[in-house]
């Protein structure tokens, strides 16, 4: 099925180019990282921006990393990252977890984090584990679509959040005894 909508399509380079994009169009843009779900809403007509801003190639929106046992997730950072990265692997293992049941292999190497957790989608397949390492909420919440699983109702704040940060359960980084 292919895209019939029009829209202007931006590649900025770098953050401040990205948000100055998002703050010219304001909730008419809708930004694309992974796209595994923006492009069957425009697919299917459900979601129709004035632009689309692909944010695939701004370097600061690819990070992960942790200082004091707070992990921070760039928006660019896929399943497929998280799965390979030791740091989530030893650190985070709920979540390293989930990130292997995430779909198939190829959905993993597109959709990001970011994007799972301000889609409405039902399996919303990070937030489970995100909570149980979770010392907070993360910044961008996550709003029930009512229309099912291929409604666009992302929440505005999403794309304010560049690093969700997360605490690691396990004091000084160690993981828990198995039992």
């Amino acid at each position: 099925m292919p895209i019939t909508t029009e829209f202007a399509y931006h590649k900025p380079q770098d953050l401040a180019e990205a948000t100055g994009l998002l703050a010219r169009y304001g909730g008419r843009a809708a930004p694309l990282a992974g796209g595994t779900d923006l492009l069957l809403w425009l697919k299917e007509g459900l979601k129709a921006p004035e632009a689309v801003i692909d944010i695939k190639g701004v370097p600061e929106l690819w990070h992960l990393d942790t200082k004091g046992g707070v992990l921070a997730i760039g928006a660019r950072v896929t399943f497929t990252e998280l799965i390979e990265s030791e740091l989530v692997k030893k650190h985070f293992p709920v979540l390293w977890e989930a990130a292997r049941t995430v779909a198939s292999c190829g959905v993993r190497n597109r959709a990001t984090l970011a994007g799972n957790l301000c889609s409405a989608v039902p399996s919303l397949d990070g937030a489970p584990a995100l909570l149980v390492h979770a010392a907070g909420r993360p910044r961008s919440g996550r709003s029930r679509s009512p229309n099912g699983s291929r409604a666009p109702s992302a929440r505005p704040g999403c794309r304010r959040s560049s690093s969700p940060r997360w605490r690691s359960p396990c004091p000084r980084g160690r993981r828990p005894a198995a039992t």
